[in-house]
Order: structure tokens, then sequence, then C-alpha cells
């Protein structure tokens, strides 16, 4: 797991962290597990950022107004859209498939690397 100190503390020290978007909505991130786990799993809320920013009286986000299902995704989707879209991510990243792409992974990403390197 990757340590990251401000997750650390928020966890600690304020697990529901309310923020203002630029475009003016509001959100709350939420950064304990079992919380997580309880809302993701209330089929009374939804992932839709339209749904959410419509029930809240405020703006749809920017990225919702943009092409038709350009925003749609696995991440922002409710059941059954999500189910649907999570079986083919599963069927496309099986702990086979990904095993057999870690090589090429490997050198692209140490290509990238060096290409930083020699940037400095």
């Amino acid at each position: 797991m990757i340590h990251i100190p401000i997750f650390s503390w928020l966890r600690e020290n304020e697990p529901v962290y309310e923020e203002t978007k630029p475009n003016g909505l509001r959100v709350r991130h939420i950064t304990r597990y079992a919380d997580v786990r309880d809302l993701l799993t209330d089929s009374r809320l939804s992932k839709r950022p339209e749904l959410a920013a419509a029930s809240l009286g405020q703006a749809v986000p920017a990225y919702a107004d943009g092409p038709a299902g350009l925003h749609r995704h696995l991440l922002h989707t409710d059941p059954p859209e999500h189910t649907r879209l999570r079986r083919l991510a599963n069927r496309a990243f099986s702990p086979r498939k990904v095993a057999a792409l870690a090589p090429m992974i490997r050198r692209r990403a140490e290509q990238l690397v060096d290409g930083v390197s020699r940037a400095r």
C-alpha cells in the first residue's frame, strides 16, 4: 500500500472532507474504507455526477455537458450499466491477461522514466 500523508491525516481528522470545485459543484471526499464501502453499496445513492448535481440544485459538471456519453464510464455509472461495464472490464483485465501484459508495460514504463531522466 502506498502511504500518502494527507490521506492518513484526513482519515484520522476529517474523514468526510468537503470541497467546492472551480465550477461551484460541492463534493465530499470520503476517506475511510468502511464508509466508502457502505456508500457504494447503498442503492439510494448514485455515482452519476449529473444526478448528484441536480439533486443538490447545483450546476451539472462541465464534463457531463461534453460529447454524448464521453463522461459515462465505470466510475460514474450505477447498476445495471455499471454491472455491464464491470463485466466487460473483468474479462479484459483477467489476472492471466494482465500478467501477459506485464513485460510490455514494464518496458514502456522504463522508456518513459528514461525519457524523463534525459530531459533533466
